[in-house]
C-alpha cells in the first residue's frame, strides 16, 4: 500500500494486544490438578493475574516436554473460559502454536463450537486468527461453515470477523473459500465502502486469485469515480491500482476519464480523499497516465486554488514552488507543451 499523508484509517483497528506481562517468581503455578474442575477453577483464577500469563507461556516454551504436555492438558481443560480472557487468549494463542498435532486436535476440538462466539471477542477472535494460522488450510472447514452460515458479509463487517477474514483469504486455496469470496464479491461496493469491510476487500485484491480480483471489479467499475472520493473506499480504488493487472488498472483510470462533474478527474484530484487516488495514478506506467496529466494541466489554475489539487499538481510536476515564490504566495506553473 502507498504511503498515506495523514490518513489515519488504520488506526481504528489496530490489534488489541494484552498488555505485557511482567516477571513472577511463583514457580507453583503449574500444579497437577486432582480433577479437571479444579484445574479449570485453579488456571482460570491464576490468569486473573496478569503477572502469572509469561509464567505459563514460558513454561510452554520450555525444553521439559512433560511439564509443557501437562500444562497443554490444564489449557485444553479451561480453553472455553482462558479464550475469550484478557491474559487467557495469549496463553491459548501460544498453545496452539507449540502443542503436538494429537494435542493441537483436543485445542481445537474444544473451542470449536465456539467461533462465532470467538470472532465477535476482543480477546477470542485473536485465538481464531491464530487458530486459521497454524492448522492446515484443509482442517477449517468448520470456520468456514460458521461464516457461511452466519453470513460473509455480517462477517465482514463486524470489528473483529473481519481479521478472522482476512486470515482465511490469506491461508485458504481459492477453491476452500469459494462460498465466502463470491458472498463478498456480490456486495462489494458496499463493503469498500464500509469501515471493517474494505479492509476484508483489500485483502481480496491482494491475495485473491486474477479471476477473483476482476470479479470484484466488473461489480465496482461503473461507481469507481464516486468511490475514489470516498473516505473509505479510497483506499481500496489504491489497493486496486497496486494489485489488479494492467488492463484493469487502463479500465479504471478510463472510467476516472469518462466521468462528469461531480465526479470528474479533477473533482477526483481536488477531493480530501481522491487526491491520494490522483497522486498514485501519477505512478503508473501506462500511456493513458499522460491523458490524466494533460486534463490536470489543462485545469491547473483550478487545482492551484485548492490544497488538495495543488498536491496533485506537484506531484504530477504541473507547478513548481520555491522559496521565493511561496513567501510571495505564488505558485508557478510549468508549460506542459
Amino acid at each position: 500500500m502507498l504511503e498515506k499523508k495523514s490518513r489515519n484509517t488504520w488506526e481504528s483497528r489496530q490489534p488489541c494486544d494484552a498488555p505485557p506481562a511482567e516477571e513472577h517468581s511463583d514457580e507453583s503455578i503449574i500444579s497437577t490438578p486432582s480433577s479437571n474442575s479444579k484445574a479449570e477453577v485453579s488456571l482460570a483464577v491464576q490468569l486473573e493475574c496478569k503477572e502469572q500469563c509469561e509464567e505459563i507461556i514460558s513454561t510452554l516454551e520450555s525444553m521439559d516436554v512433560n511439564k509443557r504436555l501437562q500444562t497443554l492438558c490444564q489449557i485444553t481443560t479451561c480453553a472455553t473460559e482462558l479464550a475469550f480472557m484478557k491474559t487467557g487468549t495469549r496463553v491459548v494463542q501460544k498453545a496452539l502454536e507449540v502443542a503436538p498435532p494429537k494435542v493441537r486436535q483436543s485445542l481445537v476440538g474444544v473451542l470449536q463450537p465456539h467461533v462465532v462466539k470467538l470472532y465477535e471477542c476482543p480477546n477470542g477472535n485473536h485465538v481464531l486468527t491464530r487458530m486459521i494460522e497454524v492448522l492446515p488450510a484443509t482442517s477449517l472447514g468448520f470456520v468456514i461453515q460458521h461464516i457461511l452460515e452466519r453470513g460473509p458479509t455480517a462477517v465482514a463487517r463486524h470489528r473483529f470477523g473481519c481479521r478472522v477474514l482476512e486470515r482465511l483469504i490469506e491461508h485458504c486455496s481459492d477453491a476452500d473459500v469459494d462460498g465466502v469470496l463470491r458472498a463478498l464479491t456480490e456486495d462489494a461496493e458496499a463493503l469498500w465502502r464500509h469501515p471493517y469491510g474494505n479492509f476484508v476487500m483489500q485483502h481480496l485484491l491482494e491475495f485473491g486469485l486474477p479471476h477473483r480480483r476482476a470479479a470484484v471489479l466488473r461489480r465496482v467499475l461503473n461507481n469507481m469515480p464516486q468511490l475514489a472520493m470516498h473516505r473509505t473506499a479510497s483506499h481500496v480504488v489504491q489497493k486496486a491500482l497496486d494489485r489488479c493487472e494492467l488492463e484493469e488498472q487502463h479500465s479504471i483510470i478510463k472510467t476516472f476519464l469518462n466521468s462528469e462533474s461531480p465526479y470528474s478527474i479533477e473533482d477526483i484530484a481536488c477531493s480530501r480523499y481522491g487526491s491520494f487516488v490522483a497522486e498514485q495514478i501519477c505512478g503508473l506506467r501506462l500511456g493513458v497516465v499522460s491523458t490524466v496529466r494533460q486534463r490536470l494541466a489543462d485545469a491547473v489554475s483550478r487545482l492551484k486554488e485548492d490544497a488538495f489539487g495543488l498536491r496533485v499538481a506537484q506531484k504530477f510536476h504541473l507547478v513548481v514552488t520555491d522559496a521565493s515564490q511561496i513567501a510571495g504566495g505564488e505558485v508557478a506553473e510549468l508549460s506542459t507543451y
